[in-house]
């Protein structure tokens, strides 16, 4: 998505505001799409993991059912994003999913004038710049021999809380610095609004049998998608 800065307005515009946000959705339809779709295959290879999701899911709805009526609290059961933002382990799965599967594998980067990288390279205007995000996710030195390991963990200090600052430095599936993605935000609570939605109301059973494999497109499709079967989840909460 390119965006002409000239033609930005002057002022706060409701249609500008609109339009972007029109643009960011439009934008990352199939980057979310391919997203949800690793998350899920993922997920279904780490039964721990989805009952940890599962975990802080009842307990969310627990302390939001005493604030619903009966027939707002009835399956299917859809969570507020707002509410969401604060789950610890749902955040971590959502980041080490995005690691080792970046919705966006590759991004090049045009020079526009002559510079010197922090590695001491030479790089020239003209010069492309194609930098693979999902090798990066993947390098055993910046994330440790375990990198091929799916470990929602490695995003969760020892008091329970998101390791922000060093992961994030490391975590380039949005890009970092001035150049992150505009939808990065958007992005998250769009994956986590479904995820919960989802593994709440339904168990999913990844179907076996099937070959995962790359789709050569700008995104991370799974070759020939995946399939599932849903069974109508019986919601269980603490009381």
């Amino acid at each position: 998505m390119s965006t002409n800065i000239s033609s930005w307005p002057a002022k706060n515009d409701d249609k500008f505001l609109r339009d972007s946000m029109l643009s960011l959705f439009t934008a990352g339809k199939d980057a979310i799409a391919s997203s949800l779709t690793w998350f899920f295959w993922l997920v279904s290879k780490t039964p721990a993991a989805e009952a940890k999701i599962l975990q802080e899911l009842k307990l969310l709805f627990s302390s939001k059912k005493r604030e619903l009526s009966e027939e707002a609290s009835e399956w299917p059961y859809v969570f507020d994003a707002r509410d969401l933002s604060g789950l610890v382990y749902l955040h971590a799965v959502v980041c080490e999913s995005l690691r080792l599967y970046p919705s966006v594998p590759l991004n090049s980067k045009t020079v526009l004038k002559e510079v010197v990288l922090p590695d001491g390279s030479l790089v020239k205007p003209g010069m492309q710049i194609v930098i693979s995000l999902y090798s990066v996710g993947r390098m055993p030195w910046i994330w440790g021999e375990d990198c091929l390991e799916f470990k929602p963990e490695r995003w969760i200090d020892d008091d329970g809380k998101l390791i922000r600052h060093d992961n994030m430095s490391k975590f380039v599936a949005f890009n970092l610095g001035p150049k992150t993605c505009l939808g990065k935000d958007t992005a998250f609570t769009q994956i986590k609004t479904v995820v919960a939605a989802v593994l709440f109301n339904f168990q999913v059973e990844v179907l076996e049998g099937q070959h995962t494999f790359f789709k050569p497109a700008i995104t991370l499709h799974m070759g020939k998608g995946l399939k599932v079967k849903l069974q109508k989840r019986i919601i269980e909460y603490a009381t």
